[in-house]
């Protein structure tokens, strides 16, 4: 067993892939491997990464056909033995101490999540992005750490940022849904829930990429849409599981989430009462209300907000 496993999911990304693999072949961690997944790349993917593959015995490399990011992970996660997981996308890369620190945090703490910071990459220049909003090194539940950072002003749901222990994993019995844009929404709420100890480190280690025509850029925005309704549906029973103080935050953050799903798919059929009954914070229950009364005007009217009001 390595003490870490970098699972990367690679479809092509011929451009980024040599850089991200050089990241991960150069942790100063050394007892990790790499599972390299293969999601039927049309380019020279392939090739770089049965290159690197005959040339380091720690990659692993997995040839499937096109499936997607979600069928991709679960792939390299049923094909890794480390006792941590890191997730990598392959248009990213990590810091060459990532991996040791990461793993020296979690050993220490007993965590089965340790979650760092991001940097952005946009255009070549490095911009600070997602940082933790609890003390260093301080252990809590992942519910807390979720209800904290939502009261806070909000959380990123990449699963990249954070190092997690596959037996948690296991036993809490996560998987990517298969099919779906917006896996990481429903999968980072799931972990957080399960999670007992998890630790934060102020440590930026994840260089993500910000790219025109990456995944996230070129979406069906009507799938993009109907998959963050359903996924905000498939969230519902299990935010209303918990105690009312928890409740609060976490059904106020999917109120925010359905009604962006609603302005980005211009849906007008959706369900008016889901929004009203999640909605919690003043600012989305007049924007539920609004919506309930006539979802073509709360369209319009969102429309001609700025990006950050809406």
């Amino acid at each position: 067993m390595s003490a870490v496993s970098i699972i990367i999911p690679v479809y092509n990304v011929e451009k980024y892939l040599e850089k991200c693999l050089d990241s991960a072949l150069s942790q100063s961690l050394k007892d990790i491997e790499i599972v390299l997944v293969n999601d039927g790349s049309k380019d020279s993917s392939p090739q770089i990464c049965e290159k690197y593959a005959n040339n380091d015995t720690r990659i692993k490399l997995i040839h499937q056909e096109n499936a997607g990011l979600s069928a991709a992970r679960n792939t390299g996660l049923a094909n890794s033995s480390g006792e941590y997981i890191l997730f990598l996308d392959s248009d990213d890369y990590i810091c060459s101490d990532a991996c040791e620190k990461l793993y020296e945090a979690a050993k220490e703490l007993d965590c089965d999540i340790v979650a760092a910071n991001e940097i952005k990459v946009i255009n070549g220049k490095e911009v600070p992005g997602e940082r933790r909003k609890l003390p260093e090194k301080k252990v809590v539940s992942g519910r807390e750490f979720y209800v904290t950072s939502l009261r806070l002003g909000g959380i990123s749901p990449c699963v990249q940022f954070s190092l997690y222990r596959r037996s948690f994993i296991e036993q809490a019995r996560l998987h990517f849904k298969v099919g779906i844009f917006h896996e990481d929404e429903l999968w980072t709420p799931q972990a957080l829930l399960k999670a007992q100890r998890l630790a934060c480190l102020d440590l930026p280690f994840y260089y993500h990429l910000c790219r025109d025509n990456s995944i996230t850029q070129t979406k069906d925005q009507t799938k993009n849409s109907l998959d963050m309704l359903e996924t905000c549906r498939e969230l519902y029973p299990l935010f209303q599981a918990e105690d009312s103080c928890s409740r609060k935050y976490l059904m106020d953050n999917l109120c925010t989430s359905f009604l962006s799903a609603v302005y980005v798919g211009k849906r007008t059929d959706e369900s008016r009462s889901f929004a009203l009954k999640t909605a919690k914070s003043p600012v989305n229950i007049a924007k539920a209300l609004l919506y309930a009364i006539s979802p073509r005007l709360y369209l319009a009217v969102r429309a001609h907000m700025g990006p950050l009001e809406r």
